[in-house]
């Protein structure tokens, strides 16, 4: 249900009045419904009672001319513009993209920055029109564009609107919603342009198909419902030949492709850096598929681990063949190795210093100190310098207190706190930064957000 408001006002001994139009839907006296927008999140009102047409009912539908009697909000909350709506589809949005038509008597093209005056229901919004298909509209000509807002509106897939000119005296353009939750960034590539037009033809099967079809990084269901102003429990028929993941709608196409980018990034990593086991799942997301929603990545990657296509290791992703299993004389060395790494506490042997306390040959050392950093035993900070992995795990746990103390930690505090020299103290602090623990911000080392890197809790 949605009913756009344009007049408000109390009664005595009945109460608050909203009056409008149904725009969709119904409603039954007794209903609770959602007023939006409103500064602070949408407010609650049940319906008392209802007239449309001027003649008491029990139910308004669609095209009534409608007024509610309504508790639970003041006439002082109710403003012409505002939406009265089923509490499950309600949206508010600051940027809209659409497909508009320049009046073709219009006398200058429509250009990128100019403002106009939006109408959308009930709603008077001044908005800055940015063309999205080349610089300006010509009159008579049609445009994909985004609007955006002074002030939030709530509108939804389909819905008309009216643009005016900056001083509200002439029509310059007509239109239809494409897309009421528009992004701010990569909003004229060409997968966004076409996921636009795919949204404005056909009906709804059609429709979400084909969205899917020119989705790369998959459609989010929820989302789309509500776009589309309907209730979370609607049945959407899945597109043929497309892939359901949780509450994510993927092409055939694009989930093998995003398989297939996701393996590749790994194999990159593991040619950048052989010695180290691999990166954790927020590190890989990143280098792979940044614009990937959370949601869906948790399933892409689930479905690699299901699959075998990829292995974890604690935090850390790997392909199968890589981190293979130690040789005997590799174990041997190791066992060797171990306790001379973690005796060296935050500044343990180098290489060839190890080799010589061993008495083995400098390049099977190196040759077992790599296997063994592929297997997360060790790590190394630079080239021929390792780390135990408990040593490593109680650095990160000190740069975490740092960094949940501080916001970030610095070299000098670092340095200070570990009793290393600045030189070592920054070596590990940018190793931290390249495995993805925290990231550099200036003279600063930050905790990553997203990690889970040596998190003991």
């Amino acid at each position: 249900f949605r009913l756009a408001v344009d007049r408000a006002f109390t009664l005595p001994g009945i109460g608050t009045i909203a009056t409008g139009t149904v725009h969709a839907g119904s409603v039954r006296v007794g209903e609770e419904l959602s007023l939006l927008p409103v500064a602070g999140g949408p407010a609650r009102a049940r319906v008392r009672g209802l007239h449309a047409q001027n003649v008491p009912v029990a139910v308004a539908r669609s095209g009534h001319r409608c007024a509610l009697q309504l508790a639970g909000v003041s006439k002082d909350s109710l403003e012409r513009g505002q939406w009265l709506l089923t509490p499950a589809i309600g949206l508010v949005t600051d940027r809209l993209d659409a497909r508009i038509s320049l009046w073709h008597e219009e006398h200058t093209r429509l250009r990128c920055g100019t403002s106009v005056h939006l109408h959308h229901g009930t709603a008077d919004v001044m908005a800055r029109v940015v063309v999205l298909e080349g610089e300006a509209v010509e009159p008579g000509g049609q445009a994909l564009v985004q609007l955006v807002l002074q002030r939030p509106v709530s509108a939804w897939r389909g819905d008309r609107l009216v643009l005016r000119d900056a001083a509200a005296t002439r029509t310059l353009a007509g239109g239809t919603v494409l897309d009421p939750l528009s992004p701010a960034r990569y909003r004229r590539t060409p997968q966004r342009l076409a996921w636009l037009a795919a949204a404005g033809e056909g009906d709804a099967v059609s429709r979400l198909g084909a969205v899917v079809d020119v989705s790369p990084h998959g459609l989010e269901l929820a989302t789309w419902r509500r776009t589309e102003g309907q209730l979370p429990s609607s049945l959407l028929a899945t597109p043929k030949g497309a892939f359901v993941a949780g509450d994510w709608c993927v092409g055939q196409m694009q989930w093998q492709s995003m398989r297939g980018q996701v393996i590749a990034a790994l194999e990159r990593l593991h040619a950048q850096a052989p010695d180290e086991l691999g990166p954790d799942a927020a590190r890989l997301r990143r280098v792979a598929l940044p614009r990937v929603a959370e949601g869906l990545w948790s399933v892409l990657l689930a479905s690699l681990l299901a699959n075998g296509e990829l292995r974890r290791e604690g935090a850390w992703l790997h392909r199968p063949e890589h981190g293979l299993r130690l040789s005997m004389e590799e174990q041997r060395v190791s066992r060797s190795l171990l306790p001379l790494m973690l005796a060296g506490g935050f500044d343990p042997p180098w290489v060839r210093d190890l080799a010589a306390a061993t008495r083995e040959p400098e390049p099977l050392v190196r040759a077992t100190l790599a296997r063994m950093g592929q297997r997360g035993e060790a790590f190394p900070i630079v080239r021929d310098l390792y780390y135990h992995a408990r040593r490593v795990e109680e650095l990160a746990s000190l740069v975490r207190r740092l960094c949940e103390r501080d916001g970030g930690v610095q070299a000098a505090l670092f340095r200070d706190a570990t009793g290393l020299g600045r030189k070592r103290a920054i070596q590990v602090l940018e190793f931290f930064d390249r495995i993805g623990l925290t990231r550099r911000v200036e003279n600063e080392h930050r905790l990553r957000a997203d990690t889970s890197l040596f998190d003991v809790e």
